[in-house]
């Protein structure tokens, strides 16, 4: 093997390598990629859930009524009767059902964007983390090509065959798309954030 091309090899993992430092240094730290989109979902389910609350509300008050008297079955420890709080009764079941189904067609769409906020964060949670893990991994990877390369220019061991050349650019290729898949999932989902926090930006 020519020394032109464990120069080159070299040059390549050493950049990447390079790269794969800041990459955890950023990641590691304050860094906004991602995770602000993480902190808009967990300011925005809040959100969503207290309009499907109060909407739920608004659909069952109507046939939901609490019973204006209360049983005294038990005493406190002066004697005094200690009320029950009031129940509430059901003013049909037919009403009920109706009311349910009600409320599931107008919410429909925040009740689906709900489950999407949900999903939306674990997608963006799981993608970082496996983020920070792929660029510890590059690092460790290129630093030990980096260090045999620089042992095969001093000849302190041989790097002549092309096979440790070749699996050492297939491993590389193979980390560099699972890193573009992640980053394409990271962007995906922040896109979908997006939209969600327009949606509901006067909620």
């Amino acid at each position: 093997m020519s020394v032109d091309l464990i120069a080159t090899s070299f040059a390549i993992h050493g950049t990447i390598c390079a790269a794969s430092i800041v990459a955890i240094w950023k990641l590691g730290g304050e860094s906004k990629f991602g995770t602000e989109k993480v902190g808009d979902l967990h300011y925005l389910r809040p959100k969503l859930l207290k309009a499907i609350v109060t909407s739920v509300e608004f659909s069952l008050n109507p046939i939901l009524t609490a019973v204006s008297t209360t049983e005294s079955t038990e005493v406190d420890e002066f004697g005094n009767s200690k009320p029950k709080p009031a129940r509430l009764t059901v003013d049909g079941k037919e009403a009920l059902t109706n009311t349910l189904r009600d409320f599931v067609k107008s919410q429909a769409v925040a009740l689906v964007d709900l489950c999407a906020a949900n999903a939306l964060d674990r997608i963006l949670t799981e993608s970082l983390r496996m983020l920070r893990h792929l660029a510890c991994i590059v690092f460790a990877f290129t630093g030990l090509i980096c260090m045999a390369l620089v042992a095969a220019r001093f000849d302190w061991i041989n790097l002549q065959r092309v096979w440790f050349h070749a699996i050492a650019y297939v491993f590389l290729l193979f980390f560099l798309a699972l890193l573009g898949v992640l980053l394409w999932r990271i962007l995906n989902a922040s896109s979908d954030v997006d939209q969600l926090k327009s949606r509901y930006a006067d909620v």
